[in-house]
């Protein structure tokens, strides 16, 4: 057994995720917001620590009024985009045009440092783990920083640069991460990153694709092991235990399960994998979790959380 332990089943998300969907559908994607709340509460309280589950107090109008605002801003910049396109159709200059798209899509990617944090502050404040609540106390400066300085070397590197970059995002995320007075760190670096991605992709080429599994065990077992929690003179660390073998046979039933109930299934594939991913996780080292205490509370708008869902961005 892991240190969290997953209690969903797949009947009951189903029964959410049909819901979801016909109101959904009905309601033309307002619901979405609702639907959204509702997938976020089921799983968290399916999601035990230390005897105790969590639990999500956002509501769907706080996801909506988020919603509206991100609608807003991509009205903004689309808009803007078809403006320069009517110019462009109307013989003016192609440079012009080119130089405004160019900002324009340095907008929208100066937008994500924002939302990220606006994402995280939103969803951790409305997290709460035996009355506790989680939060973010991380800020947006400090999130450029890391963002921007990331960006330039990567597409200065061709590239080669992007797991330093994503190791810089962790690491800026998950030490500003806290329940009640326990904290978190995240000690991976990008020299691992990079070799375990180059081994991985090398051996899927050589053994056809076989060695994928495995790719992704390292990658979930990297991720795993660097992260740390401290509170006051206690410390601890997690420890990733997938293995390729069961990543294989966990991703191939999942399909099996998902063509042979014509994409029906697919809850029950999603609640295979939770639990999969949960039961390789364990804490090593000591925590008293039963004296975290209450720390201050963070209130803050779902507008950051709207906008990564936009581009099917999770952070957490």
């Amino acid at each position: 057994m892991g240190l969290l332990t997953y209690h969903g089943d797949g009947k009951s998300l189903f029964k959410i995720y049909i819901v979801n969907v016909l109101l959904s559908v009905i309601t033309l994607g307002v619901y979405y917001p609702w639907a959204k709340a509702k997938l976020l509460a089921y799983h968290y309280s399916e999601t035990e620590l230390e005897n105790s589950r969590f639990a999500f107090l956002g509501t769907g109008k706080e996801i909506f009024k988020g919603f509206v605002k991100a609608l807003l801003i991509f009205a903004v910049w689309y808009g803007g985009l078809f403006y320069f396109t009517l110019q462009l159709q109307t013989g003016e200059d192609v440079a012009f045009f080119t130089i405004m798209t160019l900002v324009w899509e340095l907008l929208i990617l100066l937008i994500f440092p924002l939302a990220i944090v606006g994402s995280l502050k939103y969803r951790l404040s409305r997290t709460t783990w035996r009355g506790i609540h989680m939060r973010y106390t991380g800020n947006v400066q400090s999130m450029y920083k890391v963002f921007l300085k990331g960006f330039l070397l990567t597409v200065i590197t061709f590239g080669i640069y992007s797991p330093w970059f994503l190791i810089n995002i962790r690491k800026e995320v998950m030490k500003n991460i806290k329940l009640g007075d326990l904290n978190f760190s995240f000690t991976g670096s990008g020299s691992t990153l990079f070799g375990i991605g180059f081994v991985g992709y090398l051996l899927t080429l050589i053994t056809l694709g076989i060695y994928m599994f495995q790719w992704a065990a390292n990658m979930h077992n990297f991720n795993i092991d660097s992260i740390n929690l401290n509170k006051g003179n206690e410390q601890a660390k997690l420890k990733g235990m997938a293995t390729g073998l069961g990543i294989f046979k966990l991703q191939i039933v999942n399909v099996f399960i998902v063509i042979f109930t014509l994409g029906l299934g697919a809850p029950y594939a999603i609640i295979r994998t939770i639990k999969y991913y949960m039961d390789t996780a364990d804490l090593v080292g000591e925590i008293t979790f039963d004296e975290i205490t209450q720390a201050e509370i963070d209130d803050t708008n779902a507008t950051g959380d709207s906008i990564l869902d936009a581009f099917e961005f999770e952070i957490i």
